[in-house]
């Protein structure tokens, strides 16, 4: 057998019956589905099972709630295909996805593939393109595998990936089980240790689906940026014990990374949410052990301009000219977004 779809399903009685009827209507049929209703508490167990019984080649697997990475792997233990591709239980599998991926691993043979994919929004589908180009390009060069990988956080999403089976880790990640966010990241980056080819083609094969929720709770914002500091740790370290990365591209990684944690307090300072809660979320982080260990590995002192100026407030709790610089700076990418919707 070609493929395995892997379905972690949990609570997503509102959009699986869209999501399931993408993948049982591919035009290439040589694939099995798997469904890992994750404990559920709505009708999305019953829809799985629903589907299972009209289609002989979906299994359904109930357990109790242990999050994506245990779904994904208890899918990988029961699957039998020789590629696995995973779908996000809200999203949309474009209908010849499969017999696009088919004809290029017939043509190439490589250990992965990872395509683009658009996002679903009201006002229509909208490409979101990971690349500068739109080639097609097969990678063996480990280097370079990893630089093209860690480029765009776009290249981590598990759901644009059908990769080898017997490339991924099934044993040993009970660690990673409690991870809500952020555990694409480290899926990835295992698969892409364990690859030695992987192709990229710009073909739209997944539709993605945004969780509309304009407010966040200060534990799910504190979480978001663990994950954020950890991961950039996590690059650095695998880039220091590498021999395919100089000393000079280690700097260099290092240096974005601290850039783009500095960018992603606009996220914080831009919540709809009060002073306050900004200013709780902002004091939590700071004080997290995570935060401090990355400050002291990657350090600040090669930033210029507003990321440094940004550092500079935040660890001054500086937090209302903070915010309002943040404010002042995301009006014009608001207009952008508003013509871009008009448009």
């Amino acid at each position: 057998m070609r493929f395995s779809i892997i379905v972690p399903v949990f609570n997503s009685q509102k959009y699986l019956r869209k999501t399931l009827n993408s993948v049982t209507r591919q035009s290439f049929r040589d694939y099995e589905i798997i469904l890992i209703d994750d404990g559920s508490t709505d009708k999305s167990g019953l829809i799985c099972d629903e589907y299972a019984k009209n289609n002989e080649n979906i299994t359904v697997i109930h357990k109790q709630n242990q999050g994506q990475i245990a779904a994904r792997t208890d899918g990988v233990k029961k699957a039998i295909g020789e590629y696995i591709v995973f779908v996000d239980s809200d999203d949309i599998l474009e209908p010849n996805a499969l017999e696009v991926l088919n004809k290029k691993i017939e043509q190439y043979h490589p250990d992965g593939v990872i395509y683009e994919s658009s996002r679903m929004t009201a006002h229509g589908l909208i490409r979101v393109h990971s690349g500068a180009d739109f080639k097609e390009y097969l990678l063996t060069d480990k280097a370079a595998l990893y630089r093209e990988i860690l480029s765009t956080s776009s290249h981590c999403a598990v759901w644009k990936k059908a990769f080898k089976r017997s490339l991924f880790t099934t044993s040993g990640l009970e660690h990673l089980f409690n991870l809500r966010i952020g555990e694409d990241f480290y899926q990835t980056m295992d698969l892409i240790a364990n690859a030695s080819s992987v192709l990229f083609i710009p073909d739209d094969l997944y539709n993605y689906r945004n969780n509309p929720s304009s407010v966040l709770h200060r534990e799910q914002v504190a979480s978001r940026f663990k994950i954020d500091f950890t991961s950039a740790l996590f690059v650095v370290d695998l880039m220091r014990h590498s021999p395919f990365f100089t000393e000079d591209d280690i700097k260099e990684q290092a240096v974005l990374n601290v850039s783009e944690i500095a960018w992603k307090l606009e996220d914080i300072s831009n919540l709809k949410t009060s002073y306050e809660k900004k200013k709780e979320i902002f004091d939590k982080i700071k004080t997290e052990p995570y935060f401090v260990e990355f400050i002291e590995k990657l350090g600040t002192a090669n930033l210029s301009g507003k990321e440094k100026e940004m550092y500079e407030l935040f660890m001054n709790s500086d937090y209302r000219k903070l915010i309002r610089k943040e404010r002042i700076s995301s009006i014009p990418k608001r207009i952008k977004h508003l013509i871009a919707v008009i448009l």
